[in-house]
């Protein structure tokens, strides 16, 4: 699906929590930064990108990636 729609913000989300679930952070990783370069503040996607930064340890820096999501009641 994403192959043939790239902008298909759910699929894109759910192929990279897929590759997450296959511990292949850095291909979900890949696939979010890549979808961020042309979608960047799609909601669901600095989601996908914040469970990425979290599995690196990266918390500093996820918080942020929910944040700037703007369905974020906590902002």
């Amino acid at each position: 699906m994403v192959n043939t729609n790239p902008n298909d913000l759910d699929a894109v989300y759910w192929l990279g929590q897929t590759y997450i679930e296959l511990e292949d952070v850095p291909a979900a990783k890949s696939l979010y930064e890549k979808t961020l370069a042309t979608n960047g503040n799609a909601p669901i996607v600095l989601v996908g990108m914040g469970h990425v930064e979290l599995y690196e340890n990266k918390k500093d820096s996820s918080t942020p990636a929910f944040r700037n999501c703007p369905y974020d009641d906590l902002a």
